[in-house]
């Protein structure tokens, strides 16, 4: 076997990461890639390097389903500073029988012959070279087994995307939605900022009232609701919080419920006034809106509608419609397959609306679709 050998800091992995590692496959020249994310750089002092393990886990997310694409944590294996060299000669030991190319970016190729035994890496590995914009290919290659792959040019980068958070833009859009989900959920660089953090704050108190059920619940729907959004191209931050604030009331009492609706006006629906255990999503709603600073009005929207899903709505309300219904806590044969069906996020959206609606109409609390 062929193993293309794709290392970096992926911090965090971004797309034109992804969109490289498969034009690779497209080569022909690879039956794999492997992605190995560097222990402990010695090319550049990023002082903003974040955990290996959260970077890797931020990989895995992103390469799930893809066929070819494989993470590789040889890196932690091997403890200390991540010399190429070293990586590769320590996999043909372990792997005698696979060949190996270094896939690497225009702008590595013009450094290379900085790079510890550049030498050596050149006689134990061909070179896949992808385009990197500001930096032109050498006319003199360093062997014959390096090899150009054509690549739409994008000035995306990891230090992008970190400028980006930093100065409260979204940059998002610039990685794939599973590494997104993780960022938001877990606050890596910062994300969340002052606003969001006293939000969570005050959402955790909260919880310190909720059965284990509801918490894994909120949870497991978060993350599937960061997800969603990113795929929605919206911000999964807002899909987070959403999701760890959607069923706040849920294991509430009847008399609970209809008080904290009573000093809101959130108008209910006729049924949330037969059923008051419907209306967890109102009085959760207007829990939020009394937070300080104001929170997010498609958030408080998204949380108020998600037990009656509407077919026309915001991608932060279809993110937590999913979310909610897709958590793998509520374990079931369904939920599972749809889960795992290539859908595009809207196709996923009516399909998961559709059968929250007929399971609505079987428990009559609806009385047509």
């Amino acid at each position: 076997m062929i193993i293309g050998l794709f290392g970096g800091s992926f911090n965090p992995p971004h797309k034109q990461h992804i969109k490289i590692a498969q034009k690779s496959l497209e080569s022909g020249l690879i039956d794999e890639v492997w992605f190995i994310p560097v222990f402990l750089p010695v090319h550049k002092s990023d002082t903003e390097l974040i955990s290996f393990s959260d970077r890797c886990e931020m990989l895995k997310a992103s390469i799930q389903g893809k066929k070819g694409l494989k993470l590789s944590e040889v890196e932690r294996e091997l403890d200390g500073p991540s010399f190429t060299i070293r990586t590769i000669r320590h996999l043909k030991k372990q792997n005698p029988f696979h060949d190996y190319f270094l896939i690497i970016g225009s702008d590595s190729l013009n450094d290379l012959k900085n790079w510890k035994s550049s030498a050596e890496i050149i006689a134990e590995a061909g070179l896949i070279v992808a385009s990197r914009p500001g930096y032109t290919v050498p006319s003199v290659l360093p062997s014959k087994k390096t090899f150009l792959i054509n690549i739409d040019e994008d000035p995306v980068s990891s230090t992008e995307f970190r400028k980006k958070l930093k100065l409260k833009n979204d940059p998002f859009r610039f990685v794939p939605p599973g590494a997104a989900a993780i960022i938001a959920e877990k606050n890596l660089y910062n994300c969340w900022g002052t606003e969001f953090r006293t939000w969570v704050e005050q959402i955790r108190l909260k919880h310190q009232n909720l059965p284990t059920s509801i918490i894994n619940h909120l949870a497991g729907t978060a993350s599937l609701a960061a997800r969603y959004s990113a795929e929605l191209t919206d911000d999964p931050r807002l899909g987070w919080l959403a999701g760890i604030s959607h069923d706040l009331f849920r294991a509430s009492p009847d008399q609970e419920i209809l008080n904290v609706l009573s000093k809101s006006d959130i108008p209910l629906f006729k049924k949330e006034r037969e059923i008051p255990m419907l209306g967890h999503g109102a009085a959760a709603a207007c829990f939020l809106k009394n937070l300080d600073p104001n929170f997010p009005k498609k958030v408080i929207t998204s949380v108020r509608m998600h037990t009656f899903p509407r077919v026309r709505c915001g991608k932060i309300e279809k993110a937590l419609v999913m979310g909610d219904f897709l958590d793998p806590s509520r374990e079931s044969k369904e939920r599972s397959k749809i889960r795992e069906m290539e859908l595009t996020p809207q196709k996923r959206f009516e399909v998961v609306c559709r059968s929250k609606r007929e399971k609505a109409l079987k428990k009559q609390l609806i009385t047509t679709l």
